[in-house]
């Protein structure tokens, strides 16, 4: 997880993604946590952490580092990239990146906003709602946020929740 500022959120993903079995990084120098990831960074370099085909990856950040970050990682090999934002930021973000010329596989395969839809307010719940996607994702699944398709297609076109190669 790359975080910023969002302490209730990142605590809620930390506790919930480890009790799931994931490994949790959380790359922010700045919030204050009650709940110990597996490990802490503070060096926003992207391009020395050694990412693996087989992570997941949910950005939680403020305006000033989506871009760079998202564009960093569209550099790497994961499994998942999550940016938590609302539509509109989500919208404007991929529009920052499609700009730069960041590869359209990419910005297809970008889950935004991350997260199922399960009505959630409070930081809790928005941190079961992105783990819940994790989860449904790791089992082959691929869950649509109502109205809204995954990554940021060109046609626009919902996908449906179902298996890998079904």
């Amino acid at each position: 997880m790359i975080g910023e500022g969002a302490d209730d959120l990142e605590n809620g993903l930390v506790l919930l993604a480890g009790m799931v079995g994931y490994e949790t990084v959380v790359i922010d120098e700045l919030s204050v946590l009650t709940e110990k990831p597996d490990s802490r960074l503070a060096d926003y370099d992207l391009e020395r952490f050694p990412f693996r085909p087989s992570d997941s990856v949910v950005v939680v950040t403020h305006n000033q580092r989506d871009v760079p970050v998202l564009e960093a990682l569209s550099r790497k090999r994961v499994r998942f990239v999550g940016f938590m934002g609302d539509r509109q930021r989500g919208r404007e973000t991929v529009e920052r990146l499609r700009g730069m010329g960041v590869a359209q596989s990419f910005l297809e395969s970008m889950h935004t906003p991350v997260g199922v839809d399960i009505g959630s307010v409070s930081a809790e719940e928005i941190s079961l709602s992105i783990v819940a996607e994790l989860v449904a994702m790791r089992h082959g699944l691929h869950p649509a946020h109502e109205g809204e398709s995954r990554g940021a297609s060109e046609d626009g076109g919902a996908r449906e929740l179902r298996r890998k190669n079904a």
